[in-house]
């Protein structure tokens, strides 16, 4: 076992390997990344498929080390745990995979159709949420308890603390932090 200096010399190793990091980055990307360039949609989209990718590895990764620890005999109850962890992470990397191909999609459709905004309404909500006896943590207010009621008959929400709510688009948005054309782009 680790005596708490090491753990502190550990952790003040890895952030001042962050902050050169971050430094070397910041020289690099002077003179060439510009406040145009921060808002074009391209430099956004390759930012965007850059974080999935990263975020694609890190959940293999941890499938990987729980798969691990679940061949491990002697881990006993931790193997349980290990089983249901996968589950869950391998629910969020079906979720960035898809997301992730999505960002690949080159064509372009101007504009939303009813159609479109349909489908997308029948995009299960529990693919982005994780839902318990019809209530999940509410994405518009900070929540450690559920409190946001799903109602399945019309695939919407409604939290009873901050009187929040809507359908699938609007969690969507509130979700992943986009507009309305692309959350229902991304949902078809």
């Amino acid at each position: 076992m680790e005596t708490i200096e090491i753990m502190f010399a550990k952790q003040k190793y890895f952030d001042n390997l962050k902050k050169e990091h971050l430094r070397k980055l910041k020289t690099e990307l002077r003179g060439f990344v510009t406040e145009e360039t921060l808002e074009s949609p391209v430099f956004a989209k390759k930012a965007r498929q850059r974080f999935l990718r990263k975020r694609i590895l890190d959940l293999v990764e941890k499938i990987i080390d729980l798969k691990k620890t679940v061949r491990n005999k002697k881990a006993g109850v931790l193997r349980f745990l290990a089983n249901d962890n996968i589950k869950e992470i391998a629910k969020d990397l079906k979720r960035a995979v898809w997301e992730y191909k999505n960002t690949f999609n080159t064509k372009q459709t101007k504009t939303i159709d009813d159609t479109m905004i349909e489908r997308a309404k029948e995009y299960p909500m529990g693919e982005l949420v994780e839902i318990k006896k019809n209530k999940f943590l509410c994405p518009w207010h900070d929540d450690h308890n559920p409190s946001c009621h799903y109602y399945e008959k019309s695939n919407t929400c409604y939290c009873h603390a901050c009187h929040n709510g809507g359908d699938v688009i609007d969690l969507y948005q509130q979700i992943s932090k986009v507009d309305f054309p692309i959350a229902v782009k991304n949902l078809n």
